[in-house]
């Protein structure tokens, strides 16, 4: 059943998501992090759920990305985990590489949590690019 509307926001399931800016850059202060915000807003006018969202801001690298998904999930209990950035195309951009390597035997209910968005972490990434 689809509530209607005008139904109060009460009625709706508190959420917890975690929300994490991958951008070496910001996350030392080069420049400000405008994804959290983005992701805060975006979120705020799309669900009448409340929320308490946990945030994040790491640099782009393979074990930070991972232990940081692994933490929300396991540790925080984010009933979803949304990233942001961390996908250009340079060499040093990794984020997709790293949510494809998630070590899920220490990281348990990850799996279950990410599969519905596996496929979707860049524009200039697609599914075909899952490592081997």
């Amino acid at each position: 059943m689809i509530p209607s509307p005008d139904s109060d926001s009460a009625a709706f399931e508190r959420v917890r998501i975690g929300i994490v800016s991958i951008s070496d850059r910001a996350s030392s202060g080069v420049y400000e992090d405008k994804g959290l915000p983005a992701l805060r807003d975006w979120l705020g006018r799309a669900l009448r759920n409340p929320i308490d969202f946990v945030e994040r801001l790491i640099p782009d690298d393979r074990l930070q990305i991972s232990s940081t998904l692994c933490e929300l999930v396991d540790t925080a209990h984010c009933d979803l985990v949304l990233t942001t950035g961390g996908t250009g195309p340079a060499p040093r951009d990794v984020t997709p590489e790293a949510r494809w390597t998630l070590p899920t035997a220490k990281c348990p209910d990850l799996a279950n949590k990410c599969a519905a968005s596996a496929c979707i972490s860049s524009p200039l990434r697609s599914c075909r690019d899952k490592p081997r």
